[in-house]
């Protein structure tokens, strides 16, 4: 389906694919060259794991707090919260992996205590339909699960099981968004499950993991969305403001300025491509929010050379924050901040410029706070911040 005129779509898609292929490799080039794989979370294993307790006790207590301020607050107020959520599902998960290791030996152990920690952002998630909180928050007890299952029949067994969990997630999250949200949103997380189970009790559990595996692939392909990014630029001329223009006034708290216009690239662009008479558009005006794709969303904005130029900008900004992670905060910093950007490598594909650029440097600023507050309160005789010595300040704590 292609939403307007176009001379030659296939081969905007084949030349959508392999934008997306270039900015991919210079992304991960420029990462790997700037020493991305000196900071990586295996650097947390390196320190006594016993000492980070505390630390680990109150990350995890932080990122259930965001959640009960989202969950309470309900409206505006929690807008700056919402923004760096995946962040927080990072932090609280990370904490619960780390914690799992440290305070059991065996690996049953270890999967049930994550499973019980990561109870708290898995229902919340459900309540949401956020379909990479669901993941996200598995992903301990399937870390887990995976070194202890040894043999090669069991580890396939943990592949096949992992699959079906995915489909029914994504299974899951169309019948809440189509039922729910719009037809019962004050509907509760247990009515959206009952709902789904008589889905299931309907329509059959084959059936819903056939369609949930789907839906997924289909999520999973975005050929199509590229396709229509490059077509657009190629055909009607570069979107630059649309591209680029949040990235210019992201940073600027609203407290400063109240009149900031909200960041809507997904709805702006679904309403360019699709058109405000456009009956999809219109039966869905406001609601619509479509992907072009990070790297074909570059081009969408400049052509070639923002592609060749913004992509080497991620992987540098991705490498520069993990080492500056190091140097604040060590062994810890690096380790949790590197699994808060699991969501963010996630839907990276999926990501305009705004959160491409922004949600590391956000995350970051999020995570500096928290640490800085979780030093203070496990060692308040010691609480500097120190960029330059390996023995003092922030770092060792």
């Amino acid at each position: 389906y292609w939403p307007f005129d176009s001379a030659n779509p296939e081969w905007a898609v084949f030349k959508g694919e392999m934008i997306t292929w270039l900015g991919t490799l210079l992304v991960v080039s420029t990462w790997f060259i700037f020493g991305g794989t000196k900071h990586s979370p295996i650097l947390f294993f390196n320190q006594a794991l016993s000492t980070q307790k505390v630390s680990l006790l109150f990350g995890y207590l932080a990122a259930l707090g965001a959640l009960a301020a989202m969950y309470l607050l309900r409206d505006e107020s929690a807008a700056i919260i919402t923004q760096i959520i995946l962040t927080y599902f990072g932090l609280g998960l990370a904490c619960s992996y780390f914690s799992a290791i440290i305070f059991m030996k065996s690996n049953l152990g270890r999967i049930g205590l994550a499973i019980i920690l990561a109870l708290p952002f898995l229902w919340f998630s459900l309540g949401t339909g956020m379909k990479e909180g669901i993941i996200i928050s598995l992903i301990p007890a399937a870390l887990f699960s995976w070194v202890a299952v040894r043999s090669p029949p069991g580890k396939f067994a943990l592949v096949t099981v992992g699959v079906i969990v995915i489909s029914l997630i994504s299974a899951y999250v169309t019948t809440f968004r189509n039922t729910v949200l719009k037809n019962n949103p004050s509907a509760s997380r247990m009515e959206a499950i009952e709902i789904f189970v008589g889905e299931i009790e309907q329509t059959g559990f084959v059936e819903n993991v056939t369609t949930g595996f789907s839906l997924f692939s289909a999520r999973a392909n975005a050929s199509i969305y590229r396709g229509w990014a490059v077509s657009w630029a190629d055909e009607y001329g570069y979107e630059t403001e649309l591209a680029f223009g949040p990235i210019v006034y992201n940073f600027i708290p609203r407290i400063i300025w109240p009149e900031k216009p909200n960041m809507r690239q997904g709805w702006e662009y679904g309403q360019l491509i699709f058109g405000r008479t456009n009956k999809l558009a219109a039966e869905s005006l406001g609601q619509t929010s479509i992907s072009a794709g990070l790297f074909t969303g570059l081009y969408l904005g400049y052509g070639i050379i923002a592609v060749l130029v913004g992509s080497p900008l991620i992987g540098l900004l991705l490498a520069g924050l993990s080492r500056l992670a190091w140097s604040i905060g060590g062994e810890m910093m690096v380790g949790v901040f590197s699994f808060t950007l699991v969501g963010y490598g996630l839907r990276l594909d999926e990501s305009w410029t705004v959160g491409a650029y922004a949600g590391p440097i956000l995350a970051f600023c999020y995570l500096m706070v928290i640490m800085l507050f979780i030093r203070i309160v496990a060692n308040p005789a010691n609480t500097g911040i120190t960029l330059a010595t390996k023995t003092k300040g922030f770092r060792n704590g």
